[in-house]
């Protein structure tokens, strides 16, 4: 990824996003999913599943966009399955810029990143709502505002690079780990699958 990444955006068709909270709904009996502390469970996918996450929100703020610098405490892992990691200690974006949309579909509560709608997105340098930069010099960056998509997208890669990994993302509340949450999990991998390859794809460039 040098400089801005190149962006592109995932859409699900409604039949499909139907599909999927159903299968979801399916797997996680419908219980109290808003309490104080939230985590929200993670999954990057294209055609195949290619790892996932969890953001945890100590003081639940209820449905609503803030700014990240406003949601506290907070934490935040993420992993692909070649080894790639970040947490929030990796953030390189401009937390006042930064936000977090909280919301409902049904019985589920969901997590997407946003910005503050302007072409800088996040204020990070990879151009994203919010970017992160590890260690070993990898970068994940969640789709920006600006693109007019539906905030469901992430490119992950080497900093340097021009050809990051593209793919989308999912994130709902899920209750304290137990063998229904896992269930779910994987039955939402399992949906990835199926429906991969009904994702359209439009590309937007962003000069770096």
């Amino acid at each position: 990824m040098h400089g801005k990444m190149a962006r592109r955006v995932l859409v699900l068709t409604m039949p499909q996003f139907r599909l999927l909270l159903a299968a979801f709904a399916a797997t996680v009996t419908a219980g109290a999913m808003h309490a104080q502390d939230t985590t929200f469970q993670f999954e990057f996918f294209d055609q195949f599943p290619l790892g996932g996450g969890q953001v945890t929100i100590a003081n639940d703020p209820g449905d609503g966009t803030y700014a990240l610098s406003t949601v506290d405490p907070i934490s935040m892992n993420f992993s692909f399955f070649w080894g790639d990691s970040f947490t929030q200690a990796d953030i390189v974006s401009d937390l006042s810029m930064t936000e977090v949309v909280i919301s409902n579909l049904g019985p589920f509560q969901t997590l997407q990143f946003s910005d503050t709608g302007t072409m800088a997105g996040g204020g990070g340098p990879l151009g994203g709502s919010i970017d992160f930069e590890n260690a070993s010099g990898e970068g994940l960056s969640f789709e920006p505002s600006w693109i007019g998509g539906y905030l469901d997208t992430f490119q992950e890669g080497d900093v340097n690079s021009n050809s990051p990994l593209f793919g989308g993302y999912i994130a709902f509340a899920v209750p304290a780990p137990d063998s229904a949450s896992t269930f779910a999990l994987a039955g939402i991998s399992a949906l990835a699958l199926a429906v991969g390859a009904g994702w359209s794809r439009r590309k937007s460039a962003v000069s770096a």
